[in-house]
């Protein structure tokens, strides 16, 4: 038992050991090109007036705020979601905070904009959340 015992603390200790050696100099991100996947299920009868949204207002307000679009987008076939979009992200001190974002509000305007009044835009993004059943976000890395 106690064989067990010790056997088990030295295990956490070299697991604790690898954990603790992942800092961010030992994670080289200037290395890799981050990505954020977002996956989206949408009510099966409304899908086509989610992807009109994203392509009338969404992809415009992007361009006019000189916000890159997703570098990739795909139509899913699985079950669990039935589109999704690859964001590139740019890479920095505080790359994963996009919730403060000066992006965020230079796109809100543009699609003031596109809109054509702020209750519109309102409008468009409650009705596109409402034919979103479920979301989720990943993040990525790919090798340069």
């Amino acid at each position: 038992m106690k064989i067990a015992q010790f056997t088990f603390i030295v295990i956490a200790l070299l697991s604790c050991n690898v954990l603790l050696a992942q800092n961010p100099e030992n994670d080289p991100v200037d290395s890799s090109d981050l990505y954020q996947i977002e996956y989206y299920k949408f009510t099966s009868d409304k899908t086509e007036e989610a992807k009109n949204i994203i392509d009338n207002y969404f992809r415009l307000a992007h361009k006019l705020a000189g916000i890159p679009s997703p570098v990739m987008e795909m139509q899913l076939t699985s079950e669990d979601y039935n589109y999704m979009a690859v964001w590139k992200l740019p890479i920095g001190k505080d790359h994963l905070n996009w919730q403060s974002s000066p992006a965020n509000q230079d796109w809100y305007n543009a699609l003031l904009t596109v809109a054509g009044s702020q209750e519109k835009a309102k409008m468009i993004i409650e009705k596109y959340d409402s034919f979103i059943s479920a979301s989720k976000t990943e993040f990525a890395r790919k090798s340069n």
